[in-house]
C-alpha cells in the first residue's frame, strides 16, 4: 500500500515514505530508524538521528556521579576533611562550621547585611550612570558636537 502524499514530500523519490522522510529531515523533525532496512536512502536519512538512549537505572545514576565527585576531587576533599575533624583531640561544638572553615568557606557572614550593601551599591551606581549621561548631554549642547562616549 502507497501511502499519501505529505506535505513537502519529495516528487523526485517516487517513493512516500522517503518524500516524508525527507521532509522531516528537511524541518528538523527527529524519528525512529527506519523500518525498511535494506533502503540505502532510508538509511541515509535515518543516521543523522541516533536512537533514544535507553533509560538508565538507578544504580549506573549513582556509580556516574559518584566516579564524577572521585574525578573532580571532591570525595578526596571531604575525607582529608573528616579525618582532620575525627583526628581534632577537642571536638568542636559545631561540627558543621568546622568543616566550612577546613574547606575555605567564610564563616560568621551576614548574608542580609551584603544584600543590602550590594543594594545601595547598585543604586549609587544607577544615580552615577545617570550623572554621567546629563553631563554627556551638557558637553553636546555646550560644544555641538557629540562627546566621546567611555
Amino acid at each position: 500500500t502507497k501511502l499519501p502524499r505529505l506535505h513537502g514530500a519529495s516528487h523526485w523519490s517516487g517513493c512516500d515514505v522517503h518524500g516524508a522522510l525527507r521532509a522531516m529531515r528537511r524541518h528538523g523533525i527527529a524519528h525512529q530508524p527506519c523500518v525498511h532496512q535494506t533502503c540505502r536512502m532510508c538509511h541515509d536519512m535515518c543516521a543523522p538521528f541516533p536512537p533514544p538512549r535507553p533509560p538508565q537505572s538507578p544504580d549506573h545514576k549513582k556509580e556516574e556521579y559518584r566516579r564524577y565527585l572521585e574525578r573532580s576531587g571532591v570525595i578526596d576533599a571531604l575525607t582529608k576533611v573528616l579525618v582532620h575533624l575525627y583526628e581534632e583531640p577537642e571536638k568542636p561544638s559545631n561540627a558543621l562550621d568546622f568543616l566550612k572553615m577546613t574547606l575555605g568557606a567564610p564563616t560568621g557572614v551576614d548574608v542580609e547585611a551584603l544584600k543590602a550593601e550590594n543594594d545601595q551599591l547598585r543604586e549609587k551606581n544607577d544615580q552615577l550612570t545617570q550623572r554621567i549621561m546629563e553631563l554627556t548631554k551638557k558637553i553636546e549642547s555646550l560644544t555641538g558636537a557629540p562627546a566621546a562616549a567611555e
